[in-house]
């Protein structure tokens, strides 16, 4: 008479991951041969069914509703407080959910109107701004975030740091900045210099007066002008790489010569790519309107690292050999010794010489690209 057989999962609760999940069907008693049929691996949250039923003639049984759920994952929203606003102005918010999914926002009070992410700010005072993100299949719906703020009535001043001391050839790109928020205008004081927007251009060497203003419209009055003045240098240069240690990946790799300032003319010599593990050198000289140059511009690729995979073989049979199969990230070939038990090792078959515990060391001892993996030991039972 077939043994009876009954079947479980080995869970029946997930909660969404982003990957494919799903349980393993037990079968009571354990050695029963079966097929399974239904859903046993989804990604999506919800609700799903599997089943198991018995094959061959000494075992008999079946389960039809091997029930399981992937359960909505919760998430959190990111919402840094925006610090105090001016009126007249705009506020493009921005949020952030744990889940990837968009923000929405309102406002919850102040004076102010909200389309889409940007805020209109119809008086001073303070503003709440809501976030919330209401989930969907595969989300829960998240806490909102709420921040409060101020806004201020108008006010704008300038602030225009010395650019320090440049260098000719090098244009110099200004940057200032009204409270406002309102753009900055520049312009020649004095001399040796051109301006087109805010990038100065040098005609020679010498003190240059730059100043910059912000004219104001109907929501800012005029802010004071701020003049900065600084000297413009001859043109030295110097030479570095964009990075000095690579890791081997089998490709052509290396840095690129780094010219300061970028605009100089140079030429390289020595190694600026390299394919294997080791040290390296390059040369970089200016030439044309620059002077400088470095010929110790050293790098280097270091070893990669590598790991093994290896399975446990599990529960073997005395008689059987055994064929061992284990893989180095690396792709180098892997090696095998018996660490202790009844056995033998020739290549990667296992001959066992007796029954009882067995464990096999596998090892990659690396090469000029891969330093050595780490040995993985599995420990498995040798049965008459």
């Amino acid at each position: 008479m077939p043994t009876p057989t009954t079947f479980a999962l080995n869970t029946t609760s997930f909660t969404y991951n982003g990957n494919a999940q799903g349980p393993s069907v037990v079968a009571t008693p354990s050695s029963a041969p079966f097929s399974t049929g239904g859903t046993l691996s989804a990604t999506n949250a919800g609700n799903y069914t599997a089943t198991a039923t018995t094959t061959g003639i000494l075992y008999s049984g079946s389960n039809l509703a091997l029930n399981w759920t992937i359960n909505p994952a919760p998430q959190t929203i990111s919402f840094s407080n925006p610090g105090t606003q001016t009126y007249g102005l705009t506020l493009n918010l921005s949020a952030t959910s744990s889940s990837g999914l968009g923000v929405s926002f309102a406002v919850s009070s102040g004076p102010a109107t909200l389309s889409g992410n940007t805020v209109t700010f119809t008086g001073s005072g303070q503003v709440m701004i809501t976030a919330s993100q209401a989930g969907n299949t595969n989300y829960n719906a998240a806490a909102n975030v709420s921040q409060t703020f101020t806004v201020n009535p108008i006010s704008q001043s300038i602030s225009f740091p010395n650019p320090g001391t440049q260098t000719y050839g090098t244009p110099l790109t200004l940057s200032a900045s009204a409270s406002s928020g309102l753009g900055v205008s520049f312009v020649v004081s004095s001399g040796p210099a051109t301006l087109n927007g805010n990038t100065v251009t040098f005609t020679g060497t010498g003190q240059v007066t730059i100043t910059a203003s912000q004219a104001g419209n109907s929501y800012y009055a005029a802010a004071a002008n701020v003049g900065q003045s600084y000297y413009v240098n001859p043109q030295p240069t110097t030479f570095t790489l964009s990075g000095t240690s690579f890791t081997y990946n089998g490709s052509a790799q290396g840095p690129t010569v780094l010219a300061s300032p970028s605009g100089a003319s140079f030429t390289t010599g020595g190694t600026l790519s390299g394919t294997s593990a080791g040290p390296y050198t390059a040369t970089a000289s200016a030439n044309g309107n620059y002077t400088g140059s470095n010929s110790s511009l050293t790098w280097t690729i270091a070893k990669a690292g590598q790991t093994i995979n290896f399975n446990n073989p599990s529960t073997q049979t005395y008689g059987t050999p055994l064929t061992l199969s284990a893989t180095a990230s690396s792709g180098l070939p892997v090696s095998y010794t018996i660490s202790s038990g009844s056995a033998t090792v020739s290549g990667n078959v296992v001959t066992f010489t007796g029954v009882g515990q067995v464990t096999v060391t596998a090892s990659q001892s690396g090469n000029a690209n891969y330093n050595a993996a780490t040995s993985v030991n599995q420990t498995f039972n040798v049965n008459q």
